[in-house]
């Protein structure tokens, strides 16, 4: 890989070409992101009153036992007996014994079962927490997730993937299709949350009023933001003011999560047989802005799966890893125990509430493992023998009182059950009919996860630009391929409805537009419409703060509908803080010689949410720096395949790379040679300037195809 020399075009022609650009592009981009196929999965609903137990028993040894009868269980609800109305014993071949016998490869691709719509025997979703997780722990997470699909999973067990960003799209439905799994493990995108040592645990111990966490907040402060003390009132306002904005942000992406969880429990309570959820996280707080617990929503969540018998078992993804102190010593002068000891308080608070989900569901916590596969296929043995039993809870007066579940194996004080441990009740939502076309619409952009009948992804990137007053792109692309195309004579027809909203950090909305999207085809105009799909780019005005893009496209004709959401943060550049843009790609390369002065891009491409190109192209980037001067800012260009260092230039000034300056940025940008083997790679850009003690970073991901 080699860098160029930068080209003389603006970010605003950058983009307007990669919305015109020509349909190839998009046919290849398609191309490459179209997954395998497998065959549509047979869901069969149950009872969703009734309380489902599995119950996993073990002797002193720990050894499973496997050989006991309905008839020697009981099991009590609040100290009352319930009577078991079913009963079953599922025993699934063990894929870790098999794989212990043979040191031949385990193929990485489907196995065909004997019957490819037989109902699994376990159902395991993959439930990857972007919204707390770093970089790090992401990438870890994945290389590791990838070995267990390959290595772990039977033909008789199903799976899905799933994050709360919602950034899978079709590929977060259940499969059995090993390669099509690793497909959606290479495509979880990080969420990129900042990386502070001011954590939410510090932030609520600040709110509480502890002059201790005090002094360390502001010490932090001093380093990442380079706060200059003043006195001791201003001092604490400032802090307390942080610690607002940061348990607030948190409370946003924690909300988020559980109620992604929660949805997942509600999906997997129709599906027979044992069913799991791998939460993989770097786990997070309960600490609210008001000084207390907000356990409400980790409540919905783990009650729902409990009263269903699913098991959440959580993989804390940071692993052994060294103490954040350690890490933060070319920072942060350890002066005083105390840093050392909110850093760790803070560690294992995010850690607690991990035990509690799993604790709360009956199934098991993995916390400072390094080998997540093998505690992945921990999960799966500790599940191959198991008993499901169901009973019909009785009806009490007090709806919200937690039940509390208790299973025991006659005769046998010897045997350890494991099983939930009780459940939160609640009223089952009704499904009432939306009103009018465009509430189902907006029920569904508002769902914690996405509707997937029509292929859409989206993209929202900060961006402030000379010409208009908005803050931030949005980009969208759906796939044609999905919608139905009604007949009119010899041609067809498009009709949809296209929805964007945007939600603030208080919920709140503070955009909405929505839009018809009609066409008529020829024969020959359809051919390449379902080709190509459809691209669309708004502008967004939006107030400093974080924001939750949900994007929704419904067609008329069949009612069909998707959605995706997108994360986007505007900062606030009044702050005099330096700031970037989002990170734009596109194909491009030079039309003349290195060094005559007159460069241009031939041709850019490029689709809302991942760049594809082959192999020996030329990647454009381009970027906007605010608050640097470019004689005063330096830059470093990097490129990652997974963990795995790629490219990484040399520090350079950013006035080498800059383009141009329209008064509310410097834009820069360059070109790589992607002159690499075939995957999935990141693109990172760091700009920091000689008043910061941190460098300021964006990085977007691109595929490279033979």
């Amino acid at each position: 890989m080699r860098l160029s020399s930068r080209g003389k075009f603006s970010l605003t022609t950058f983009l307007s070409v990669l919305l015109v650009a020509p349909q190839a592009a998009v046919v290849r981009a398609q191309q490459s992101q179209k997954p395998p196929q497998s065959e549509q999965e047979e869901v069969v609903k149950v009872d969703t009153a009734i309380v489902q137990l599995h119950a996993v028993v073990t002797d002193r040894k720990g050894q499973v036992v496997g050989n006991l009868k309905q008839e020697d269980f009981t099991v009590m609800e609040n100290g009352a007996p319930q009577e078991i109305k079913f009963f079953s014993l599922e025993n699934v071949p063990s894929r870790r014994a098999a794989n212990a016998k043979t040191a031949d490869a385990v193929p990485s691709g489907p196995t065909a079962p004997a019957s490819p719509r037989a109902m699994p025997a376990r159902t395991v979703v993959l439930f990857v927490d972007t919204l707390h997780l770093s970089i790090q722990s992401l990438m870890r997470a994945k290389r590791q997730l990838r070995q267990f699909v390959d290595q772990q999973l039977t033909d008789e067990d199903m799976a899905a993937v799933v994050t709360p960003t919602g950034s899978l799209g079709i590929l977060q439905q259940f499969m059995r299709d090993r390669a099509r799994l690793k497909y959606a493990i290479d495509r979880i995108t990080p969420f990129q949350p900042k990386s502070s040592l001011f954590t939410p645990y510090l932030a609520a111990q600040v709110l509480s009023d502890d002059p201790k966490a005090l002094g360390v907040a502001l010490q932090i402060l001093s380093v990442e933001e380079n706060y200059q003390p003043f006195n001791a009132e201003a001092d604490k306002n400032y802090a307390t003011g942080r610690a607002r904005e940061i348990l607030g942000e948190e409370e946003n992406y924690r909300r988020a999560s559980l109620l992604a969880l929660k949805a997942v429990s509600e999906r997997l309570a129709a599906l027979k047989g044992q069913r799991m959820i791998a939460f993989v996280s770097d786990g997070f707080t309960l600490y609210d802005g008001g000084n207390g617990s907000d356990t409400q929503d980790l409540s919905a969540a783990t009650s729902r799966a409990a009263r269903a018998g699913v098991l959440i078992y959580t993989f804390n993804a940071k692993g052994l890893s060294t103490p954040v102190e350690s890490q933060a010593s070319s920072q942060i002068p350890l002066n005083s125990i105390d840093f050392s000891d909110y850093m760790n308080r803070s560690e294992n608070d995010q850690k607690d509430v991990l035990r509690v989900i799993a604790d709360e569901t009956g199934a098991r916590a993995f916390i400072n493992r390094n080998d997540m596969d093998n505690s992945l296929g921990d999960m799966l043995e500790e599940n191959r023998v198991y008993y499901t039993l169901a009973y019909y809870p009785q009806e009490e007066k007090d709806q919200k009182k937690f039940r509390k579940i208790k299973v025991q194996v006659k005769n046998h004080p010897e045997y350890t059950v494991r099983v939930q441990s009780g459940y939160q009740p609640a009223e089952e939502a009704k499904e009432k009919a939306a009103a009018t076309p465009q509430q189902a619409l907006f029920d569904a952009m508002v769902a914690p996860l996405p509707a997937t009948d029509v292929g859409i992804t989206a993209s929202a990137n900060f961006l402030v630009r000379g010409g208009d007053d908005a803050q931030a792109t949005l980009q969208i692309h759906i796939n044609g391929n999905t919608f139905e195309y009604p007949a009119q004579g010899q041609n067809r027809l498009l009709d949809c409805e296209l929805a964007v909203v945007v939600f603030d950090q208080q919920g709140k909305i503070a955009d909405s537009s929505s839009e018809e999207v009609k066409g008529t085809f020829t024969p020959a105009q359809l051919e390449s419409a379902r080709r190509n799909g459809f691209r669309y780019e708004k502008r967004l005005s939006l107030k400093p703060g974080l924001y939750q893009v949900r994007v929704g496209v419904r067609e008329a004709s069949s009612g069909t509908i998707g959605t995706a959401n997108a994360w986007l943060e505007v900062p606030d550049l009044g702050n005099r803080k330096p700031a970037m843009s989002g990170l734009f790609l596109g194909q491009g390369r030079e039309t003349n010689a290195l060094g005559s002065g007159d460069k241009q891009a031939a041709s850019l491409k490029s689709v809302a949410g991942q760049a594809a190109f082959k192999n020996g192209d030329f990647v454009s980037y381009r970027f906007v720096v605010y608050n640097v001067e470019p004689t005063d800012g330096q830059l470093k260009v990097e490129v990652v395949r997974g963990d795995t260092p790629v490219f990484s230039g040399d520090w350079q000034p950013l006035s080498s790379r800059a383009l141009r300056s329209d008064g509310k940025g410097v834009e820069a940008g360059g070109q790589l040679r992607a002159a690499l083997p075939p995957g999935l790679y990141t693109l990172r850009v760091s700009v920091k300037d000689s008043h910061s003690k941190k460098a300021i970073q964006q990085s977007v991901d691109f595929e490279v195809n033979p």
